[in-house]
């Protein structure tokens, strides 16, 4: 099962993964040896953010005696909370770190358990024949040459450092900056630079056959390209109150959307 942005808020997220059969009515999980991807940008907007993230590190050590995995992947705000940018943070965390009398980023620096856990988090994986990545991979990005495990420990190096510590790294900046892999929309946006011949270029660099992001909003999870590139991003919180799409699951033959009943709906095509 894959799911992304559920920015803080606890009861659409569970609501998604009871319907998907990945925990049971006591959150705990029950998907065996399955494999639940949250493709980042778990905080802000929301005042449950510490209540998902510790319920996710709680679910990775019951998947994994269970011989399952949970793959956390890091998001943009992710790495905005480490950072301190505060844009998006509800008022509750502003206050919680005001009483605490220090910076809302000291909550999430490696001095503390969560903190070290997020900082650790993959930002790109390959599961079977597809990419996990929260915002998208650009062409200037598969052009460097990068692994995904050089991309990783680059996301992981400047998680926590100022933005300008990418000053001079011009690939750092890249990895960090609106063309990476945190940030990047283009493959779901319209653009010029994005067609069928650059997107099986990425594939082909990244030697997978699909690419599953999160990121950029959507009304419905949708397929692109043929359904080379999915968007998983919806808003979990209105499509609870419908029941409409809220996440992918994935066997070794075949795809579908899975809504917060346990059923199986279409993909979108915009």
């Amino acid at each position: 099962m894959v799911i992304s942005d559920p920015h803080g808020g606890f009861v659409p997220f569970i609501t998604a993964l009871k319907g998907a059969g990945v925990v049971n009515c006591d959150l705990d999980w029950s998907f065996g040896r399955g494999h639940l991807v949250v493709l980042g940008d778990v905080p802000n907007r929301g005042d449950d953010v510490t209540a998902i993230f510790w319920f996710i590190y709680k679910l990775e050590d019951q998947a994994r005696k269970a011989g399952g995995v949970v793959h956390l992947m890091l998001g943009n705000h992710e790495v905005m909370l480490v950072q301190n940018d505060l844009r998006y943070t509800t008022e509750k965390y502003l206050k919680v770190a005001e009483i605490a009398g220090v910076e809302y980023s000291r909550f999430w620096n490696n001095q503390t358990e969560l903190g070290h856990w997020l900082q650790t988090r993959n930002q790109m994986a390959v599961i079977g024949d597809m990419l996990f990545v929260h915002g998208g991979v650009s062409p200037q990005l598969a052009a460097t040459g990068l692994s995904i495990e050089q991309i990783n420990d680059t996301v992981r190096k400047y998680i926590a450092l100022e933005r300008r510590a990418t000053a001079n790294s011009p690939v750092a900046a890249l990895i960090m900056g609106s063309n990476g892999p945190l940030w990047y929309r283009n493959l779901i946006l319209p653009s010029e630079d994005v067609n069928d011949r650059v997107v099986e270029g990425l594939l082909e660099s990244f030697g997978v056959n699909r690419i599953i992001v999160g990121h950029t909003s959507l009304a419905e999870i949708s397929e692109y390209f043929d359904g080379r590139v999915i968007c998983i991003k919806v808003n979990q919180r209105r499509n609870m109150d419908r029941a409409a799409s809220q996440a992918i699951m994935i066997t070794p033959n075949d795809i579908w959307v899975i809504n917060g009943n346990g059923n199986r709906m279409d993909f979108a095509r915009p």
